[in-house]
């Protein structure tokens, strides 16, 4: 365990009020000077942003200068800032040539997501809220843990446990997930790694060993997790100039900014690095996006331990119908994306329509891994009888814009019928809104009801993870479409499946179905919703690797 001394980077004078209540350090700007209130100042470069290649001869020194200053006046600094100040990437580079631990300050508003921000937020060791805003508030754009800095003078961390090696075994697959976001992240997106990596070891049989490497913070991490930081920019710099190589790589991403996001872009050069310094030994590597960018890992896995390589698409990349592309940045997405593609001996995708939209050489595998409901959380008992009372609609989850519930929820009121909403609540009257619940309470609460509600919209790309926990609960499901329904992903996933109704989403057709609408007299029975599950598309996953993983081959000795 190590104490380090928080250094608060603002002129906010509520900020300053607080962190001199826990008597931390102060370092304000004033223009170009830093200075502490009880010391003196250094003047560092104008503009400290490594993107921009500020990190050079002779503006390096000046970088190199306000560290040794800071040093001077503090013992062992954690730098405690907000995303987009002038001395973020500072920050990411003091931890990069120095090794200081940072932590995000969240004033005013909640941090920035560009490579920076993001960075700067995932790889923070706390969270420093002086004012108004709180962690709730925080969690609303950040899904990873939010750990809040102790009111005590100095911080204690804890080195990180050593993660024993990946050593081979024989008859054992050894398997790599690299997932951004994991652990303890909040959000539907997590499940699917964090499933993997607790439950496919045991699904094998012992034929799969799993470790899996995240970038965002895991308080007590269980054994075989790699915390392994993104920096940003600062991830390809050293105490110097920088490197061509690094030179090179920063114009890159700035030229790919031009046309998509570059959150995680250099997160792939991190993971390099710290394996690097390891003798880790892989077979296959599974990297799941999105953030997409990582999976320029695949490049390093084949080139260090000759493996076998899987990227998993959670959501369409470049060919996301949500995603606001142009013409020309499209096309240099579905260029980078084939690239990516060509470095993988199977990509995987949640549903078929996302698995159509996969830009790749017809060369390349294309298979389908769906998620599904975690059946470790226990399936609620179902009722024998429904309960009495009005037709109970329930909706999980989170809208969005494509598919606003306003109709529905109208005309569910003007039938006499009830809405429940569990999760992000709806400001109508009408609405039962029974707020964010763990998962296991979410599914009991399912339980209770009649029928469960989702939307398809034109786009027919969605297959909700909502949905299987309707199946989980027993429930019947409504899924109010728009556009084609029979060529949507979700009529796909359900072809044949009872207790599903398909409604066009308009007001006549709405109260058509409700007034003719009657639940079953129970829930639907067991057999309906196994093969549903997370543990049968981790199988169907296992299958895949121990595929792909066979080098053995067969030699006629009598030829």
């Amino acid at each position: 365990m190590k104490l380090y001394t928080p250094v608060v980077v603002s002129n906010d004078p509520a900020v300053i009020e607080a962190a001199r209540s826990r008597k931390w350090k102060i370092l304000r700007q004033d223009g170009q000077r830093i200075w502490f209130p009880t010391g003196g100042g250094v003047a560092p470069e104008v503009e400290m942003r490594i993107q921009n290649k500020s990190l050079e001869e002779p503006a390096v020194l000046g970088w190199d200068s306000v560290l040794r200053f800071i040093l001077s006046m503090v013992h062992n600094p954690m730098l405690v800032i907000e995303t987009g100040s002038p001395l973020s990437e500072l920050a990411l580079w003091a931890e990069k040539v120095r090794g200081w631990p940072h932590a995000l300050l969240v004033a005013d508003e909640l941090p920035g997501k560009n490579l920076e921000g993001l960075a700067l937020t995932s790889s923070a060791r706390g969270f420093f809220l002086p004012k108004s805003l709180t962690a709730t508030q925080l969690g609303t754009s950040w899904s990873g843990p939010i750990v809040e800095l102790p009111d005590t003078p100095l911080i204690a961390l804890s080195p990180p446990a050593p993660v024993p090696l990946a050593v081979r075994r024989d008859g054992v697959t050894r398997v790599l997930i690299v997932a951004y976001y994991a652990g303890p992240c909040t959000g539907v997106s997590v499940q699917r790694p964090n499933y993997w990596f607790e439950e496919m070891e045991r699904l094998s049989g012992g034929r799969v060993s799993v470790d899996i490497a995240v970038a965002v913070q895991w308080p007590d991490a269980p054994e075989r997790v790699h915390v392994v930081p993104d920096l940003g920019s600062a991830t390809v710099a050293g105490r110097g100039p920088l490197v061509q190589w690094a030179q090179n790589t920063l114009e890159l991403s700035r030229a790919n900014g031009q046309s998509f996001t570059q959150q995680a872009a250099l997160w792939s050069h991190a993971l390099e690095g710290y394996f690097d310094s390891r003798s880790d030994e892989f077979d296959v590597v599974i990297i799941t996006g999105n953030p997409f960018p990582p999976f320029e890992f695949a490049r390093y896995a084949k080139r260090r331990w000759y493996a076998r390589t899987i990227l998993d698409y959670r959501d369409p990349f470049s060919m996301n119908p949500r995603a606001a592309f142009g013409e020309v940045a499209q096309a240099v997405a579905r260029h980078v994306e084939i690239g990516w593609n060509h470095m993988a001996d199977v990509v995987t995708s949640v549903n078929d329509r996302c698995a159509e939209w996969v830009q790749a050489d017809p060369s390349i595998r294309v298979e389908v891994i769906r998620n599904g409901y975690d059946e470790r959380l226990g399936l609620p008992e179902l009722a024998d009888e429904r309960a009495a009372g009005p037709i109970r609609f329930v909706h999980a989850g989170q809208f969005y814009g494509v598919t606003p519930p306003d109709t529905f929820v109208q005309a569910v009121t003007d039938v006499g019928s009830e809405f429940h909403q569990v999760g992000s609540g709806l400001e109508v009257e009408a609405v039962r809104n029974h707020g964010m619940l763990p998962h296991s309470d979410m599914v009991s609460v399912l339980s209770t009801m009649d029928c469960g509600v989702t939307f398809s919209s034109e786009l027919g790309f969605e297959t909700p993870t909502k949905v299987f926990d309707y199946l989980a609960a027993g429930l019947e499901v409504l899924v109010l479409y728009r556009g084609d329904a029979d060529d949507s992903a979700l009529a796909r996933m359900l072809e044949g499946v009872e207790g599903v109704h398909w409604v066009l989403d308009d007001r006549p057709a709405i109260l058509e179905f409700l007034e003719a609408y009657g639940p079953p007299p129970s829930h639907r029975d067991l057999e309906r919703r196994l093969k549903y599950s997370r543990s049968a598309s981790t199988l169907e996953l296992v299958g895949i690797i121990r595929e792909i993983d066979d080098h053995s081959f067969s030699i006629d000795l009598t030829t």
